[in-house]
C-alpha cells in the first residue's frame, strides 16, 4: 500500500483493506492516516474477516464495499515498481473487448513470478516463472499480451464486469478462483490481456513447491475440462511459452 500511494501518481483511489484479524490497531491507525493524507477523507475502509482462511470470500467481500468504476485487486505481498503501472491497467481496460488486465509480477531477484497464467494439461501454470526476463524469447514482455487468465495478485477489471459475474466463485475458496474469473470473462466475450508495462515485486515464495496440488485442481477440471479441449490441451494463446517449457524439460532430461 505505500509504495502504491508513494511511486503512483494516480490519486482517483479508494481503499479498501480486508484483513484476518492479525492487522494490530495501531497499523491499522498508522495506514489509516497515510491513505486518508494522500487520498482525502472517506477514502479508506477497513473490514476484518474472521474464520478459516478463505481468498475468495475475502475478495468478494471487499469488493462488494468498493464504489468504483474499476476494481484493482492486490495482495498484501506486493509493491510497485512501475510509476505508471496503475494507469496502464486503466488504459487496457478502455479497449471495450478487454475485461480483465493484470501486471507483470517479479521476485525481489529479479525473475519472473507471474507473466500470464497458461493452462497446460488442464492444470493452470504461471507463464515463464522463474526465468530472467532479458533470457526470454525477444517481445516476450515488449507489449499487452492475451491469455486466458492472469494472476489475481495484482489484477483490475471493470465492477460492471465483476457483478455481472458475481465476483469469484466459492468452489475456489483459495486457489484458482481468478482463472475461473477470467475464462467466465471469456465466454461473455472479454479478453484477458497481461499489461507487461505495470511492474510490480510479489514476495510470494520462490522456494515453494510448485508441484504441489492444490484441492482445487479437481474441481477446475470438472468445471473447464471441456471448454478446455480435454487432458492434453495446451494454451491457444501461450504456444511460446509451451515451446520454452519442452526446451527446459529436454534440457533436463539431457543433463540427467
Amino acid at each position: 500500500m505505500r509504495t502504491l500511494l508513494e511511486r503512483s501518481h494516480y490519486r482517483r483511489l479508494e481503499i479498501v483493506l480486508i484483513d484476518g484479524g492479525e492487522l494490530t490497531e495501531s497499523l491499522l491507525e498508522e495506514l489509516r492516516f497515510l491513505v486518508e493524507s494522500q487520498l482525502g477523507e472517506k477514502s479508506w475502509k477497513h473490514l476484518r474477516d474472521g474464520g478459516p482462511y478463505d481468498y475468495t470470500k475475502r475478495i468478494n467481500k471487499a469488493a462488494a464495499e468498493a464504489h468504483g468504476e474499476l476494481l484493482l485487486q492486490l495482495n498484501d505481498d506486493t509493491e510497485l515498481l512501475a510509476v505508471k503501472g496503475v494507469e496502464l491497467l486503466i488504459q487496457a481496460l478502455t479497449k471495450p473487448d478487454i475485461g480483465v488486465a493484470g501486471a507483470l509480477l517479479l521476485y525481489p531477484d529479479g525473475r519472473v513470478q507471474h507473466a500470464g497464467t497458461a493452462i497446460d494439461n488442464l492444470a493452470p501454470r504461471h507463464a515463464w516463472a522463474g526465468s530472467r526476463p532479458e533470457a526470454l524469447p525477444w517481445g516476450t514482455l515488449r507489449g499487452q499480451r492475451t491469455f486466458n487468465a492472469v494472476t489475481a495478485a495484482v489484477t483490475m477489471c471493470r465492477s460492471s464486469l465483476w457483478e455481472r459475474l458475481g465476483g469469484f466463485c466459492d468452489r475456489f475458496p483459495i486457489n484458482y478462483g481468478d482463472v475461473d474469473f477470467c475464462l467466465r470473462a471469456a465466454s461473455l466475450g472479454q479478453r484477458t490481456v497481461l499489461v507487461p508495462g505495470s511492474q510490480w515485486l510479489h514476495f510470494e515464495s520462490a522456494s515453494r513447491n510448485l508441484d504441489d496440488i492444490p484441492p482445487e485442481l479437481s474441481v477446475f477440471q470438472q468445471i473447464w475440462g471441456d471448454c478446455m479441449g480435454g487432458p492434453h490441451s495446451v494454451d491457444h494463446y501461450c504456444s511460446a511459452w509451451r515451446m520454452l517449457l519442452s526446451s527446459q524439460e529436454s534440457n533436463k532430461h539431457e543433463q540427467i
